[in-house]
C-alpha cells in the first residue's frame, strides 16, 4: 500500500456509517476522549506568560489568556494515524480492538498542511497537520504566540489594546496550535489530524458561520451531552484499505459485497497482525 495512506480508527457502527455516507465527522475538540490534550500545550503558553508578565503588559496578557480559554468556536477535528496496525490505536478508539482501521488517501482530501505558528493563514479554516510530540519546538511555538501578544503594534506604533480583534485572531492561532500538540509521552501514536476553524461573525456575544468550507453546524447526543460537529466529505477513491482490528467480528464476505454496493471495490482488506484477544 502506498506510504501516504492515514489510517482513522473507529468502532463498527463508525466505520458503516464512514463507508454508506463517505463523510467524516469532525468534533469539536472540549468533547472528544482525550480533550485534556488541548491543555497541553496552554499549559506552555501560560507558563510563558508567567516568565513576561509585568504591569505594562498584564492587561494584554490577561485579556489574550481570557479569550483563550473562554472561546466557543473549535476547533474541530477528526484524527488518524500514520501507523495501520498499532495496538494503542485498537485500544483506545477501536472498540478495544473490535473497530476497523480505514486508509485513507492523505493527498486526496485537498486540505491545506501547515505545520508551525509562522505558517497559519487566518483566510484558511480547514488544515490537515501532523502532531508534534517534540518539547523543544513546542516550547518555543508558545514563546513565539506570547512575544507576538506583547510586542504588536497598530498602524500608530502603539501596542495592540486588550481586546481586539487582533487577540481575537491570536486566541484562535493558540487554539489551533494547541491541536497540533501532544505531550511527547504519546509519540508512538503517530498522529495526524484534520482541523478545522470555522469562521464566525460575533455580534454581541451571538455567533454565526460566514463563509466556511463545510456545512452548516450539527449537533448529536453523546451519552447524555449535546456536542457539535462538522461532517466532511470524501471522495470514493481516498478510501484505499480497510484493516480489521484483532478482535474485530466483522465477515471479510459481507464486508467485500458492502464494498462493491458502495462503489469501493478497488479497496483492500486486510487483517491485523496485532496478537490481541
Amino acid at each position: 500500500m502506498s506510504s501516504n495512506l492515514i489510517y482513522h480508527y473507529c468502532d463498527p457502527i463508525a466505520f458503516i456509517n464512514i463507508i454508506q455516507n463517505k463523510k467524516l465527522w469532525l468534533s469539536k475538540i472540549n468533547y472528544m476522549n482525550d480533550y485534556l490534550e488541548i491543555d497541553w500545550f496552554l499549559n506552555l503558553i501560560n507558563k510563558e506568560v508567567d516568565k513576561v508578565k509585568d504591569e505594562e503588559n498584564s492587561g494584554l496578557l490577561n485579556s489574550f489568556k481570557e479569550r483563550v480559554y473562554n472561546a466557543n468556536i473549535g476547533p474541530y477535528i477528526c484524527c488518524f494515524s500514520n501507523a495501520k496496525d498499532k495496538l494503542s490505536q485498537w485500544r483506545a478508539y477501536a472498540s478495544d480492538g473490535k473497530g476497523v482501521a480505514i486508509g485513507i488517501d492523505r493527498g486526496s482530501l485537498n486540505i491545506n498542511n501547515t505545520s508551525t505558528v509562522s505558517s497559519l493563514d487566518n483566510n484558511i479554516d480547514l488544515r490537515l497537520l501532523d502532531v508534534c510530540y517534540d518539547k523543544t519546538k513546542q516550547n518555543m511555538e508558545a514563546k513565539s504566540i506570547v512575544e507576538l501578544i506583547c510586542n504588536e503594534k497598530n498602524a500608530e506604533g502603539e501596542l495592540v489594546r486588550p481586546g481586539s480583534a487582533y487577540h481575537h485572531n491570536k486566541s484562535i492561532e493558540a487554539l489551533i496550535i494547541a491541536s497540533m500538540h501532544k505531550n511527547p509521552a504519546f509519540i508512538e501514536e503517530e498522529e495526524v489530524r484534520i482541523v478545522y476553524t470555522p469562521h464566525f461573525s460575533i455580534n454581541q456575544d451571538n455567533y454565526t458561520a460566514t463563509n466556511n468550507s463545510l456545512d452548516p453546524i450539527k449537533f448529536r447526543m453523546t451519552g447524555n451531552k449535546l456536542t457539535s460537529y462538522f461532517e466532511f466529505p470524501i471522495k470514493s477513491n481516498s478510501i484505499k484499505e480497510v484493516v480489521l482490528g484483532p478482535k474485530c467480528e466483522i465477515n471479510s464476505s459481507e464486508l467485500k459485497t458492502l464494498l462493491n454496493i458502495e462503489t469501493l471495490n478497488h479497496v483492500e482488506i486486510n487483517q491485523s497482525k496485532a496478537s490481541y484477544r
